[in-house]
């Protein structure tokens, strides 16, 4: 597993956030997270995998979902270093929790 492209805590900065996911911080990105999984904390790491930690799941859910500077699969694979399966993975999972949410919801 390649981990030297993934980006530290560190440079996850307000510009880059708005830049990678269209949120303007990263309270507001976790919040928007938190409304996805109900609340329930624990089910937002728990979507951690091999390829890639809690956290980066779910910035390049938004990142994919929201942004408007990644167009191709191909450029995500390349920008974290994992492979296109694991991307998809990610995208079709991530969904899926998504229209979990959104159906548990009152009309």
């Amino acid at each position: 597993m390649n981990r030297t492209k993934r980006l530290k805590k560190r440079e996850y900065t307000t510009i880059r956030i708005k830049e990678d996911t269209g949120f303007s911080s990263l309270r507001q990105l976790l919040s928007y997270v938190a409304v996805l999984v109900n609340g329930d904390m624990l089910a937002m790491a728990e979507v951690e995998t091999e390829s890639v930690t809690w956290f980066e799941y779910w910035y390049i859910l938004l990142e994919i979902t929201w942004s408007k500077s990644i167009d191709r699969w191909c450029s995500l694979c390349t920008k974290y270093g994992i492979s296109d399966p694991a991307i998809r993975k990610i995208f079709d999972d991530g969904l899926k929790i998504v229209l979990r949410a959104r159906n548990s919801w009152p009309a």
